[in-house]
């Protein structure tokens, strides 16, 4: 199930209730899918509390795709004063930069050892990123990740 800034109260009640009049029991969900910078839609949650409520979710992987949204945003503004409405594709990995995911990730990692939470970050593009949930399961055993990395 997918996350938003204004869900986590539905999707922790689905998880812990389900939902009878929609045939959802607690085990047809998987896990719960937290995009930390904006993606498809309104599949952004970067709001604080948010994150404490998902992150707080027990008996369900949470998988997070780790970018730092300022960063995007800041990036993304540099990216328009530079090319205009037309910006290359090249200009991607700058935008959805290392610095982006490293932050990112940071956040998720904390967040996940301060509450236990069975945490998978997802496509993690960079080496730091893997080193640091080499370290983080020594106080999280229930940390994966999967990469992206070339």
């Amino acid at each position: 199930i997918g996350a938003t800034n204004s869900n986590a109260e539905d999707i922790v009640r689905l998880i812990q209730e389900g939902d009878a009049s929609a045939g959802i029991c607690p085990d047809d969900i998987a896990g719960v899918k937290v995009f930390m910078g904006s993606s498809t839609g309104n599949m952004l949650v970067d709001d604080n509390s948010t994150l404490a409520s998902l992150f707080a979710i027990s008996g369900k992987p949470v998988l997070v795709h780790c970018e730092d949204e300022q960063t995007i945003k800041a990036n993304l503004e540099k990216a328009v004063e530079k090319y205009g409405e037309d910006i290359p594709f090249s200009e991607h990995e700058n935008i959805r930069s290392r610095k982006a995911c490293i932050k990112s990730s940071i956040k998720a990692l904390e967040k996940a050892i301060q509450h236990g939470t069975r945490l998978v970050l997802c496509h993690i593009p960079t080496k730091e990123e893997i080193e640091m949930v080499r370290a983080a399961k020594s106080n999280n055993q229930d940390t994966v990740a999967e990469t992206a990395c070339n």
